[in-house]
């Protein structure tokens, strides 16, 4: 045989067929990674073979021995007993088939650094994980997992948290300033409201595509947060979910989105800039109230039918806006204390809210040109959104809805909604 850096080849008798057969062996390009890991594979593939050669020096458990596997599953916690050698190691594996971590299992593995508790566990313990002073990297991939966890989050600063289940569905974590990074696999479905609440020390969070939902004030209060990317498969977002991230500075919104809710992004101060994606079709109330927007980009071909009362209110750096042709209603206060100057309105647009581009302050009106695109007639002032012509407080004429005219209108009618009459 002969061999090369990448391969081993050599020639063998098969006495089945009496044929020289020609093997090409490849070399193994498995490496290990830093933090918690799966090695998934059939048998037979070379998992074991691996780990011999990779970590010689490793304490080993083997659930395969049918005496561990049951002394175990009767005595959970005698598992501080066959870990015992791991107190000066740094990495712990726990392997499949372990359902409980028993009480002080792991208490003063103080090199202890890493460690991934698979699904199988259903319990663990009272002090299973105390004074692991050095423990900051944990893969949870059972819920059972959530209040030991939650509880070396409260000792132990600069946590890093991989969570591997379908539904995080936790308060465990709320107001938890050691928490440093999460990161979300693709088995994560959706994370429930408020989940992590005012993690102020949470600098990022990543996900993985397959991620749904998110059920509402998810990651709220969150002030070291600075970027986000939401993946395409979240569809949902509950609201308030980064509502006074105050330094949060890039968000990219995914395609799967229909609507951004109430106060998604609201009091998000240093969020400069915005794209939302075609799919869209909603931007609810004071979505992003009060951030720092200076640009919002509706993408090509924008769904939108409706942006919400005070939704982008209350950015003064926000001089110029461009909405998407299919837009229908604009409601009240949407663009309160901008710095727009100059807006074009749709020829699809049927309601232009009460003080949609005013100042709370007259004084302080900034808006100085509108262009009403397709026909000007068929407008009037009603009280409510929801008035009709015969209800009119004043029938508009297409004269009035000229640029200089129609802005003396905004303001004469501050307390009012601009409707156009539905086309029978």
């Amino acid at each position: 045989y002969f061999t090369t850096a990448m391969e081993k080849t050599l020639f063998t008798f098969d006495p089945r067929c009496g044929k020289l057969l020609l093997v090409m062996i490849k070399k193994r390009l498995l490496n290990d990674t830093l933090g918690s890991y799966f090695l998934f594979g059939p048998r037979g593939t070379g998992k074991t073979t691996w780990l011999q050669e990779r970590f010689p020096d490793a304490v080993r458990i083997s659930l395969l021995d049918s005496a561990i596997k049951r002394d175990l599953r009767a005595y959970p916690e005698r598992l501080i007993e066959y870990i015992g050698p791991l107190v000066d190691g740094k990495t712990v594996i726990i392997d499949e088939g372990l359902t409980a971590i028993s009480a002080s299992a792991f208490q003063s593995c103080t090199n202890l650094t890493t460690i991934n508790i698979p699904n199988s566990v259903k319990s663990i313990g009272n002090y299973a994980f105390a004074s692991c002073s050095k423990l900051t990297d944990i893969t949870i991939c059972s819920s059972s997992a959530m209040s030991a966890v939650a509880s070396l989050c409260k000792s132990n600063a600069e946590m890093n948290l991989t969570f591997d289940i379908e539904d995080v569905n936790t308060s465990e974590f709320y107001d938890n300033d050691n928490i440093a990074s999460l990161t979300f696999t693709s088995k994560v479905k959706r994370i429930s409201s408020a989940a992590f609440y005012q993690c102020k020390g949470l600098k990022t969070v990543t996900f993985a595509e397959g991620i749904e939902t998110l059920a509402g004030q998810t990651f709220q209060y969150c002030t070291g947060l600075t970027s986000v990317v939401i993946p395409n498969s979240l569809t949902t977002l509950g609201g308030r979910d980064f509502q006074g991230c105050s330094n949060l500075e890039s968000v990219t919104l995914g395609s799967g989105l229909t609507a951004v809710y109430d106060y998604t992004f609201a009091d998000c101060s240093n969020l400069t800039s915005i794209v939302i994606p075609r799919g869209v079709e909603y931007v609810k109330n004071s979505a992003f109230y009060n951030c720092g927007l200076t640009s919002v980009t509706f993408e090509s071909g924008s769904n939108l039918f409706e942006i919400g009362g005070y939704a982008f209110a209350k950015n003064s750096n926000l001089t110029s806006i461009s909405l998407p042709s299919g837009l229908v209603r604009l409601r009240s206060y949407a663009f309160q204390d901008c710095g727009i100057t100059s807006v074009v309105i749709p020829a699809n647009v049927t309601i232009i809210g009460k003080g949609c581009f005013l100042a709370t302050d007259a004084a302080n009106d900034k808006i100085q040109t509108i262009t009403i695109l397709g026909n000007k007639d068929g407008w009037y002032v009603g009280e409510s959104s929801e008035s009709t012509a015969a209800e009119a407080e004043s029938a508009l004429s297409a004269s009035d809805m000229e640029s200089v005219n129609l802005i003396a209108v905004m303001k004469n009618f501050r307390n009012y909604h601009i409707i156009k009459e539905p086309v029978e």
